[in-house]
């Protein structure tokens, strides 16, 4: 048994030293929520607009989509060699089985967006894998918990390496009542069959805290609850996660305690961990890493005060073009009550009285579109965003609208996405083996898999190195997986940047080149495979956005069939040609190949032939058939 980091004794300790040091280190992610919402600062003059820039909030809600485009692929691998036919198998399950339904909630890739959009505004993202019920297929899913509910523990330079860290959810009193009468259900059902059914949940426990509901605190509520007001009010139930195989998750109420004993928490859960690897079900995306801040670092810590200056800059500009559009009136010796400021109004005045408009035209307002443009210049330095709205003229040197300004920038916004990327496709990569570790260890009994021609042919593959027993796959490609059995630990490899769709027209010109380098070398064209040319051939005109492409592309296992074919029906032809070579010809062979060769009719040719059966020499044939001919042409 693994060491345990967590236990009923120091259970609320660490909770509570947990939660104090990581709401020390979200102190300002409020703020970064507001930027990132493009709602305006509580802090502003109360005279000035809630009008705000949005900038960083366009960034953040765009780089998610920018950078990720499709679900990444990749591969299951195992280190057991005697089991090389499972990584097979779960490669199947990956794609069929788990992928399809970790749509709790959200689309997986809308998932995907969201937490890459958070991991700007914040750094570190935690993300959960649930084991859930998707109506009757048990499978993980993908779940992201909100910042104010993880707690790391204090220590680490990382969230990724603590050995421990709680996550909070908030229950209603109706989700208590639905797990204690599933529980109830699970039981009976277990009796009935004559089961043992082992239970996870405390039903005294769920009892004693159905009653314990409370109201979040102001930095324990989510912007919508801050914001409208909603009620937010629930039951708080906290699972405490630690790593090491066979290592307990507890999940308790840390606001009510059990009358009977001295604890101030009830525990309501006791799950083992069933990871092969002992790992924690919460893998975490680092958008960026300082290494001392163990939730990483998003972009609006970087620009989050450049940002609240642009938008006071602009709440002030649009609060005095306000005035310069409707300014003030002085008034000397007039009366208030006489004067109205309105297109033809009349006004009656005395002979000393004066009235106008006030003058509030500053330089700053008529260099404020200079000094915009110079401040949302020195944002964008900072997360080298697409924006290409900014000139040179502003005065950073940085950007342009030439082809040659307009390249550099995109190169480097290139740079940037691909370190995001490849952070994302290191978190993906985590959550997937987690997933399919999961899979194997939380399913039990046996399940008849159906699979593809092409799973079933990796698996027929490997049976001919025999490394797989042929007789567990079914002619129709059935094969039976019994979960009861101990799995090794499987690892996923993420294919490098397959979460970024390719550029269609782009590609296409790299095909047509490769093509023309292929066709100019006669080297390259005896050592590069026919298929492989077509290949190429048919992404070209995939790429090329004609009408009705299937018309244009080759079929290369269709061709392949066709020239086995036609090389079968060759073979054959050339061994029949030589069989014939070999024996010597009959006597009616050889006087019918003769009298073609003289140019007799088919009809003559039979007639002979059935003379040379009768037993006429070849000298009577040929007489007889000379006398036919002759009469033929008189």
């Amino acid at each position: 048994m693994a060491f345990s980091f967590l236990n009923e004794d120091n259970l609320s300790d660490k909770y509570s030293d947990s939660k104090k040091y990581t709401e020390l280190l979200t102190a300002p992610f409020q703020e970064f929520e507001r930027i990132s919402a493009n709602r305006p600062s509580d802090q502003r003059d109360p005279r000035y607009s809630d009008v705000t820039d949005g900038t960083t909030a366009s960034i953040t809600r765009k780089v998610g989509k920018r950078v990720v485009q499709q679900i990444p692929t990749g591969k299951v691998e195992a280190d057991d060699d005697d089991n090389n036919w499972l990584p097979i198998v779960a490669g199947f399950i990956f794609l069929n089985k788990i992928l399809p339904y970790a749509n709790h909630e959200y689309d997986f890739i809308q998932k995907c967006w969201q937490i890459i959009e958070r991991g700007a505004q914040f750094g570190g993202v935690p993300t959960y894998v649930p084991f859930l019920n998707h109506d009757g297929e048990y499978s993980p899913d993908l779940t992201l918990p909100y910042w104010a509910d993880v707690f790391i523990p204090r220590g680490y330079k990382s969230a990724t390496a603590a050995p421990y860290l709680f996550l909070r959810t908030w229950l209603q009193e109706d989700d208590i009542d639905s797990l204690i009468d599933q529980e109830k259900r699970m039981r009976k059902q277990a009796r009935r069959r004559d089961e043992r059914y082992e239970s996870t949940w405390d039903l005294d426990g769920l009892k004693a805290i159905k009653k314990s509901c409370s109201s979040k605190k102001s930095n324990e509520q989510q912007p919508h609850e801050r914001d409208r007001g909603t009620n937010s009010e629930g039951i708080e139930a906290v699972t405490g996660f630690q790593v090491g195989v066979g290592a307990t998750f507890y999940t308790f109420c840390p606001t009510t305690g059990d009358d009977k004993s001295d604890k101030d928490f009830t525990i309501i859960r006791r799950k083992q961990n069933k990871d092969p690897r002992g790992k924690i079900p919460m893998p975490w995306f680092i958008y960026d890493t300082d290494g001392f801040n163990p939730l990483g670092r998003g972009i609006v810590e970087l620009i989050g005060p450049l940002q609240n200056l642009i938008d006071d800059d602009m709440s002030m500009y649009q609060w005095n073009r306000a005035l310069m559009l409707a300014p003030p009136i002085a008034a000397y010796g007039a009366s208030k009550k006489k004067i109205v400021y309105a297109p033809n109004a009349v006004i009656s005045m005395n002979r000393d009285d004066k009235i106008e408009p006030l003058d509030v035209s500053t330089t700053a307002i008529e260099k404020y579109p200079d000094l915009y443009g110079l401040q949302k210049s020195q944002l964008l330095n900072l997360t080298n965003s697409p924006d290409t709205s900014i000139s040179a003229e502003v005065g950073n040197p940085g950007f342009g609208k030439t082809p040659q300004a307009l390249q550099q920038q995109q190169a480097a916004i290139s740079v940037d996405d691909n370190y995001v990327r490849k952070n994302f496709e290191a978190w993906f990569e985590n959550w997937a083996e987690t997933a399919i570790n999961l899979y194997f260890a939380e399913r039990t009994g046996k399940e008849e898999l159906q699979l593809d021609s092409d799973t079933a042919d990796e698996l027929r593959r490997l049976a001919e190195k025999g490394k797989f027993d042929l007789s567990q796959l079914s002619d129709d490609n059935r094969v039976i997986i019994d979960y009861d059995t101990a799995t090794p630990a499987l690892k996923f490899r993420v294919d490098a940047s397959t979460s970024k769709m390719k550029d269609d027209v782009t590609q296409g010109e790299i095909l047509t080149q490769l093509l023309q380098t292929l066709e100019a070398n006669p080297i390259l064209i005896q050592l590069v495979p026919q298929d492989k040319v077509l290949s190429a051939w048919n992404r070209i005109v995939t790429s090329s956005g004609v009408e009705n492409p299937e018309e244009l592309t080759v079929d290369i296992k269709e061709l392949k069939e066709q020239q086995e074919a036609a090389a079968i029906q060759q073979q054959e032809m050339a061994s029949a040609q030589q069989q014939g070579a070999q024996e010597p010809a009959s006597e009616e062979e050889q006087i019918a190949q003769y009298l073609q060769s003289m140019g007799v009719p088919d009809e003559q040719i039979n007639e002979a032939l059935q003379m040379a059966e009768a037993g006429y020499s070849a000298d009577d044939i040929l007489t007889a058939i000379q006398g036919v001919m002759a009469n033929a042409r008189g």
